[in-house]
């Protein structure tokens, strides 16, 4: 049997977008929430958005990702 629980973090567990948290903490704040506010506004495709702010936080440690859950 397989056990899974998914949570929807952005703006319901946690306060704003969890992506931009971890940007916070991989010092590439500002460049990843031009990029979500960009993707909000339409401007940008979810896919592209998504894997410009990845590539942003490439190298990010595990347990500080965890420290945003």
């Amino acid at each position: 049997m397989i056990k899974l629980v998914v949570f929807d973090l952005d703006n319901v567990i946690i306060d704003g977008e969890a992506i931009d948290e971890i940007g916070k903490i991989a010092g590439v704040e500002k460049e990843v929430m031009e990029i979500t506010e960009k993707a909000m506004q339409g401007d940008v495709d979810f896919e592209s958005s998504i894997r410009e702010r990845v590539k942003l936080l490439k190298g990010t440690a595990v347990e500080d990702i965890k420290k945003v859950a």
